[in-house]
């Protein structure tokens, strides 16, 4: 991924299924616990795929909220105005800081990945040993 990830509002990309877009919906924890509102999403756009959820949550009508971003790879439902994920609220309170306009470094963004338990998707995957049954 050498290109940096763009919010896909900021972006001439749509989502190919109109039906995908879940933006404004709620996101919730795998326990029920809200985690904000789904602002947006960054989108690799070599790659034409959505790399991070933006959940934003505090502030009054949008103002004065913070954004926290979820590999989307978190993603365990999404239903009837809620996106489920399965990474806890205190997973996502204690993620490292990332602003995606000023910073976005492999080793960054290596650093979020790793932070909720997923593999960048630069990543090389992990040698698979396999043996032959006796």
């Amino acid at each position: 991924m050498d290109a940096p990830l763009t919010p896909l509002g900021e972006s001439d990309f749509t989502f190919a299924n109109p039906y995908q877009d879940v933006r404004g919906w709620t996101v919730r924890d795998r326990s029920g616990e809200e985690l904000g509102r789904l602002d947006d999403v960054l989108i690799d756009e070599a790659a034409q795929k959505v790399r991070f959820l933006k959940v934003a949550h505090g502030g009054i009508l949008g103002f004065g909220s913070s954004h926290s971003f979820i590999p989307v790879e978190a993603v365990v439902s999404v239903a009837d105005g809620v996106v489920t994920v399965e990474t806890s609220a205190q997973k996502v309170a204690e993620a490292p800081r990332f602003d995606p306009e000023v910073v976005q470094k492999h080793r960054d963004l290596a650093e979020l990945y790793g932070h909720y338990g997923y593999q960048p998707p630069w990543a090389p995957m992990p040698a698979v040993g396999v043996r032959r049954d006796q």
